[in-house]
């Protein structure tokens, strides 16, 4: 899989959504709600087409309430 992103995804389903966005080098991720199986499916190959932006990517989280 080579296929990148250049526009926001932003994807909402009936317990969540998350949107990811590259900012410079900085890939942007925000998640609200329930994650489903088939929601955290789609949400793992998002990253993935966001991480082929760079030649390497580290993944930090941080929880907000």
């Amino acid at each position: 899989m080579s296929e990148k992103i250049t526009d926001p995804i932003k994807v909402q389903s009936k317990h969540g959504e998350y949107s990811i966005e590259l900012q410079g080098n900085i890939i942007r991720l925000d998640g609200k709600g329930v994650v489903t199986k088939a929601l955290f499916q789609l949400y793992h190959e998002d990253v993935k087409k966001a991480r082929f932006a760079f030649r390497w990517a580290a993944l930090g989280f941080f929880n907000i309430c």
